[in-house]
């Protein structure tokens, strides 16, 4: 192998290194972006769960004869974390481990799942 042969080959063999470090940067904030899209979503939908429910208790208020009881339910449901569909806004930092029951309840007194 002449000098020339063995330049080009060390030469290729630096654009091919280089392309590698650049797709590897590239990975690594595309992560990065969805990690950030996967956090802002979990920050906004409780937020947006309250604003729900504080609004359809204005609503409640704000009719000609004020519906209380509803009012009250909605803010109740709020303080309890649950949105106006029925779904829980609060975050549950369990959900994602392995192993934590995700149908039913867990007793810690008996530490049993039960369905």
């Amino acid at each position: 192998m002449d000098i020339t042969e063995r330049k080009r080959a060390e030469e290729e063999r630096e654009r091919l290194r280089q392309a590698h470090e650049d797709l590897a940067r590239v990975n690594r904030v595309t992560t990065m972006g969805e990690l950030t899209a996967s956090l802002a979503h979990e920050v906004n939908q409780p937020i947006a769960g309250a604003i729900t429910n504080a609004n359809a208790c204005l609503r409640w208020l704000a009719g000609d004869a004020p519906n209380l009881e509803e009012a009250a339910r909605s803010c109740q449901e709020n303080r309890e974390g649950r949105n106006a569909g029925g779904g829980n806004h609060q975050p549950d930092p369990f959900a994602l481990q392995e192993g934590y029951p995700r149908n039913g309840s867990w007793s810690m007194s008996t530490k049993s799942f039960e369905r």
